[in-house]
């Protein structure tokens, strides 16, 4: 992709069915696995479950997909740790504002292509 980067999904065994293709499929990884991948990634985007927590405690740059609903009060987050937070509807969430809350996410550490960090994860 332009970033340089390369897209990982995780999860469950069960949420295979949401695979496209170009992204890795790391399916059905432990926990242990999880932190392992998440304490080298550039950035996780995900929703609020348990690998946002774990990004969170690894110090992972996260882009936070959350409900309109779900305000700073109901989101847990690490001062320390750089986050977006992208709030709406979650089927309505466009790819183009991930796409640039992450981008946005990863200038403002440092990381992706243009740092020079060279991980492509």
């Amino acid at each position: 992709n332009e970033l340089g980067l390369r897209a990982v999904s995780i999860g469950t065994i069960t949420e295979r069915r949401l695979e496209t293709p170009g992204i890795v499929d790391l399916h059905d990884l432990s926990m242990l696995e999880v932190a392992g991948l998440l304490a080298d990634a550039e950035a996780l985007v995900c929703v609020d479950n348990g690998v946002f927590h774990i990004g969170l405690a690894m110090g992972t740059p996260v882009v936070h997909l959350s409900p309109a609903w779900m305000d700073a009060n109901w989101t847990a987050s690490c001062p320390e740790v750089p986050h977006r937070d992208v709030r709406g509807f979650l089927p309505r969430i466009s790819v183009d504002r991930v796409y640039e809350s992450t981008v946005e996410l990863l200038a403002e550490v440092g990381r992706g292509p243009s740092s020079g960090s060279g991980s492509p994860t």
